[in-house]
């Protein structure tokens, strides 16, 4: 654990929307398995590169009487780590101490077949912000091996969303401030006997074109489809009515804002709506897709609500897990992953999430029923939409399987209109 002293000065403390992802621990993978030749002496310059353009990147955790603080970085970081394997397991063998490092670079190999895996830690970056940096660290890595020098300019340390909304008049709020260093050791450096582990992800890709095609004729959003699609399956696995499955959608709220945020200058800018049917909601895929796609309209209106939603993350996933909530779907779309450069002689083949947790805090392990909440990530990628279902329940797999199973069918097979 790095000491914090005089040459490694805090940055500051994190914000409330920031600290409790501290105490799971998550760190987010931006995968992209690749065929052919990679230099890895060129990925650890990349990620060298990265880290400076980056800072935060380069920044560790340390806790002090239960105040989470970023600090700056003290000597020689970890660099990227090696493993012979199967590229479908990712995240095989990787090991991570956010009092070390917050981001890092885990590649499993077999023949010329790998998996480059780039982990960020959540509370300094959301999955906007991470694919932002993705793109970054393959275009450095590109330029590094046709011989040229990365140029990803240089990049402040990203504020928390409660900094950006005061910033720009929503409520009031200040970076506390860090406490002495004598005070007593909490939280990440303490957790040497929490346990550690990586979310199984379960997915299906489907003809993005077709859905386009779907959604210009019904003049539907991708987003409405797809969380159409996720309802309808959710309640059939269930045998439940569709009034009966609450649904929750990520908002991006950089765009949204005045002046709009830079993607990589905010850690998690993001808020959630809400959508639940009634019973007179029609229950074939465009009528319960025209439902969902009317909810939004209506919940930026109510823009308090989303400035406050954003404002308490915890309290929102907190109720989610409860059994007060049973059954609650929570998606992330992270729309289109940019274009990734790559040089000649390697293919990048496919992209796709990994989740990895090194628990911080005894107290998130509390029980939940398997049932309490069901996450889904949802993107495309070269021509193909992914929706993965993160699994960190093994009580949720089978489960899991035939739901995932059934979305590829239902959006393969879409009604002609």
């Amino acid at each position: 654990m790095p000491e914090m002293t005089s040459r490694s000065p805090v940055i500051r403390s994190l914000a409330p929307t920031e600290s409790w992802l501290v105490d799971i621990g998550i760190y987010v993978g931006y995968v992209v398995e690749v065929r052919g030749r990679l230099d890895v002496d060129a990925l650890s310059a990349a990620l060298e590169s990265l880290r400076r353009a980056y800072p935060a990147l380069a920044a560790h955790l340390r806790s002090v009487d239960e105040c989470h603080m970023l600090v700056a970085p003290t000597g020689s970081l970890p660099g990227v780590s090696v493993l012979d394997g199967s590229p479908s397991d990712p995240l095989m063998g990787f090991d991570v101490d956010p009092g070390s490092v917050l981001s890092a670079v885990h590649v499993v190999r077999d023949g010329d077949r790998a998996s480059v895996a780039l982990l960020i830690h959540h509370a300094i970056a959301d999955g906007h912000h991470g694919l932002a940096v993705l793109e970054a660290f393959w275009s450095s890595y590109t330029d590094i091996v046709q011989g040229g020098s990365p140029s990803l300019g240089t990049h402040g340390y990203p504020d928390a969303v409660e900094k950006i909304l005061s910033d720009r008049g929503i409520g009031q709020f200040e970076y506390p401030d860090p406490p002495a260093e004598s005070l007593q050791v909490s939280g990440a450096d303490a957790a040497g006997d929490l346990p550690a582990f990586t979310s199984q992800v379960i997915r299906c890709d489907v003809d993005i074109a077709a859905l386009l095609d779907l959604g210009h004729r019904t003049k539907l959003t991708l987003n409405a489809l797809v969380s159409a699609a996720l309802i309808l399956t959710e309640a059939n696995e269930r045998q439940r009515p569709i009034h009966e499955i609450p649904y929750y959608i990520t908002l991006d709220m950089r765009r949204r804002l005045t002046p709009p945020v830079e993607t990589t200058a905010g850690t998690n800018v993001l808020s959630f709506v809400g959508f639940t049917a009634t019973d007179d909601t029609d229950t074939d895929l465009i009528g319960l897709a025209r439902a969902v796609a009317a909810r939004l309209p209506e919940a930026l209106e109510a823009e308090n609500d989303i400035h406050q939603t954003a404002t308490e993350l915890r309290g929102f996933f907190d109720n989610l897990a409860m059994p007060s909530t049973p059954g609650s779907v929570f998606t992330t779309n992270w729309g289109a992953v940019p274009a990734l450069r790559s040089p000649a002689g390697l293919t990048l083949d496919r992209f796709r999430a990994a989740v990895y947790n090194k628990i911080q805090n005894a107290s998130v392990l509390t029980p939940t029923q398997a049932e309490a909440m069901h996450t889904y990530t949802i993107y495309s990628f070269n021509g193909k939409l992914t929706i993965e279902a993160l699994i960190s329940d093994p009580a949720q797999y089978e489960s899991a399987q035939r739901k995932i199973a059934a979305l590829k069918s239902t959006l393969s097979a879409l009604p002609q209109v």
